[in-house]
């Protein structure tokens, strides 16, 4: 999920995202060996921003992200209270970067597992 720099990270359930996407680890975008997954994002106004990333890892899963209704599920949905099993993980605290007119931004995200 991305959010504006003026969301604070503790609401990241209440508010909004500016884009939400998905993806499975079945995909040619995964990289399972390495746990890592490419994520490319629409072009959005520039500005500051902040990524929040939750792995689903247990089930029940929340979004099928295997099939294109679940994936499509999880962009439109504006509901971010996620519940969190015992070996999900989430990104850490916010690292804010920002979007220039006509470039792209790398960014890395890390997640650490939910006791």
């Amino acid at each position: 999920m991305l959010f504006p720099a003026e969301v604070q990270a503790n609401d990241w359930r209440n508010t909004p995202a500016e884009f939400r996407g998905g993806r499975s680890f079945r995909t040619s975008y995964a990289q399972p060996e390495t746990n890592e997954l490419q994520l490319r994002i629409n072009p959005v106004r520039p500005g500051r921003y902040w990524l929040k990333a939750i792995w689903d890892r247990q089930p029940p899963f929340a979004y099928d992200l295997w099939s294109w209704d679940g994936v499509e599920a999880c962009k439109t949905s504006t509901n971010n209270s996620i519940a969190f099993e015992s070996g999900d993980a989430e990104s850490g605290a916010p690292k804010m970067f920002e979007v220039k007119a006509k470039e792209s931004v790398s960014v890395r995200l890390e997640c650490r597992t939910i006791e």
